[in-house]
Order: C-alpha cells, then sequence, then structure tokens
C-alpha cells in the first residue's frame, strides 16, 4: 500500500510495496531462480529495499538499497547498495557459463553514480559459436603492428592498482580476477585455459582498460593443423581510453 500527497515538486510518500516471484528467469543470460521476495520501503527520506538473499545450489547473492530523497532531483538523490556474491551463476547459457565471487559497491548519486568492487571469475566456460569454419589466409592486416614480448610492458600490471575516473558522470573503479585454469575457452577451433586481472575505469566519458589475460595452456587449430599455444601468450590492455589490447600470441606445431 502506498499513500502519497503534496505536489510534484515536494511529494510526500509512505508505506510499502511487496513483489513475490514465484519464478524470475534473466533468458538473455540464461539465468533461472525461483521464489524471490522483494519489500520495499516508502517515506520522505527515501526508498529502502529489505535485505535479501539468494540462494543456490552452489553459491548465494546478498543484496541491500537504500535510496535518500531529500530532495527529487537527481543531484541530491544518493544512493547505497550493495551486492555480495558467492560462488554465484552470473551466466548460465549454452555457450556461456560462469560463477563469481566478490562485492560491488554502489554509491554516489542518481546523477553521479560510483561503482566499485573485486570480482573473481571463479570458473567460466565460454564456447563462442562460429560455424564450424576455419581460418583462411588473409594477408596481414594493415592496422596491426607485430611486436615481441621483450618490448611489452603494461601501464597497469600492479594487482592492486585501480582506475578511477569519470565515465561521463559515473565514476568506475572495478577489479576482474581470472584465476588460473579456471576460465576456458572451447569450441571447434580451440580449447584454452586463461588467467589474469583486469581493472575498469573510465576517463573523459570513456571506458578504459587496464591489465592482462594469459594463456595457461591450449590448443588452436589452423589450416587443419593443431597448434599447441605457449604459455608466454598473452592480451595487454593498456589503461588508456583507446582499447585497443596488444597481442603476443606463441603457437607450435609438431611435424615429426
Amino acid at each position: 500500500s502506498i499513500d502519497a500527497k503534496g505536489t510534484l515538486g515536494a511529494p510526500h510518500v509512505e508505506g510499502h510495496v511487496t513483489t513475490y516471484f514465484e519464478e524470475l528467469s534473466i533468458a538473455a543470460a540464461g539465468l533461472y531462480q525461483e521464489d524471490i521476495l522483494l519489500r520495499l520501503e516508502l517515506s520522505d527520506e527515501g526508498v529502502f529495499l529489505d535485505p535479501i538473499t539468494i540462494l543456490t545450489k552452489r553459491g548465494s547473492l546478498d543484496m541491500a538499497f537504500e535510496l535518500a530523497t531529500p530532495t527529487w532531483k537527481a543531484e541530491d538523490m544518493r544512493v547505497s547498495a550493495e551486492l555480495i556474491m558467492e560462488r554465484f551463476r552470473v551466466l548460465g547459457r549454452d555457450d556461456m557459463k560462469a560463477t563469481v565471487s566478490g562485492d560491488l559497491i554502489i554509491g554516489g548519486t542518481v546523477a553521479s553514480p560510483e561503482v566499485s568492487g573485486s570480482l573473481t571469475l571463479d570458473e567460466a566456460l565460454f564456447s563462442p559459436k562460429i560455424g564450424g569454419r576455419t581460418l583462411h589466409r588473409i594477408g596481414p592486416p594493415d592496422d596491426v603492428i607485430f611486436t615481441s614480448s621483450d618490448g611489452l610492458e603494461l601501464a597497469t600490471t600492479d594487482a592492486g592498482s585501480k582506475l578511477r575516473a569519470g565515465l561521463g558522470s559515473m565514476d568506475l573503479d572495478l577489479r576482474i580476477t581470472l584465476p588460473s585454469r579456471r576460465v576456458r575457452v572451447s569450441n571447434e577451433m580451440m580449447d584454452i585455459y586463461l588467467e589474469g586481472e583486469l581493472a575498469i575505469g573510465s576517463n573523459g566519458g570513456q571506458p578504459t582498460l587496464g591489465g592482462k589475460i594469459g594463456v595457461v595452456e591450449g590448443e588452436v587449430e589452423f589450416y587443419g593443423k593443431r597448434f599447441k599455444v605457449s604459455d608466454e601468450s598473452l592480451v595487454a590492455f593498456d589503461g588508456g581510453s583507446s582499447i585497443n589490447p596488444r597481442l603476443n600470441v606463441i603457437a607450435d606445431f609438431d611435424i615429426t
């Protein structure tokens, strides 16, 4: 029940809203959950979500949310939210599966939100569908610069480094960890295990990406031959707003 009075410029709202989802499905992510109860309290001070916990077979999600409304102007409404995940499945599609642990914190105002946190991919399997196609020689692309790994230095190699800037009016400070052998990319052309760490920020209204993703082990098929990918192979991001990764890929084929 909700009691609303006042004017559009100075509303007076009190009450609560309770919603029960017997079944909740997010088709784009391949997620399905049963028995979710949401209860919102509304008052002149703001909007408050009762803390909720979602349990799965192997993980959990705890969530809390508050929106303080001294006025109903976006620059005055302050957000306070936290999501804590423990081996929680965030992707469940046939071509993408992932469970995540960590926390996300949202603060700031509605006009200028601040998002920070640290997430770990506990398990992830990506199986991109390419329709059985193989690679064919087309010559070196004009916009690719080939370099050796000797001169490959990262702007954000420190695992504890954080990027803080503004994505428009949003402030991002996120770190994503890929533990060794927990992330796999597998289809008819490749079977690769990855590791690494990424820092996501923003600069001048543009997202930034820093860090690196390396190969632990794996194989890739080229021209009908199976190549073993070296553990020296990696993709590096320099932390700039122009997300242009540097590649260092080494693959060997045994001709004996």
